[in-house]
C-alpha cells in the first residue's frame, strides 16, 4: 500500500512501512475464505471508509495503532506517580 509511509508520518507512529503493510495484508487475509458477495462488498466499503477517515485524520493515533497492535509507551508520569511526587514535595517543603 503506497499510503503507509504517509499515514505513519502524519500520525507520528514509530513503525516502518513494512510493518504497516503486513498489518493491512493481515486484515485482508483473515477474511480470505469469504464467498458471500454481499459480505465482501460490505467489507470493501467499510475498508474504503476507514481509509478515508485515516487519510483525513478523523481517527486518533490509537485508532491507527489498533491495526498495528502496538502500544505506545507513555513518557509522562502516571497519575499516581504525579500525586505521589506532589505529596513528597509538599512534605519536604520544597515546592514554591
Amino acid at each position: 500500500m503506497k499510503l503507509a509511509p504517509y499515514i505513519l508520518e502524519e500520525y507520528g507512529i514509530s513503525a516502518d512501512s513494512k510493518e504497516m503493510r503486513t498489518a493491512i495484508r493481515y486484515q485482508f487475509t483473515k477474511q480470505g475464505n469469504l464467498s458471500d458477495i454481499r459480505k465482501i462488498d460490505e467489507l470493501t466499503m467499510t475498508g474504503d471508509a476507514e481509509l478515508v477517515d485515516i487519510l483525513r485524520l478523523f481517527k486518533t493515533k490509537m485508532g491507527v495503532l489498533k491495526y498495528l497492535q502496538i502500544e505506545e509507551k507513555e513518557e509522562t508520569l502516571s497519575d499516581r506517580d504525579f500525586v505521589q511526587s506532589l505529596v513528597n514535595e509538599f512534605l519536604a517543603n520544597t515546592r514554591n
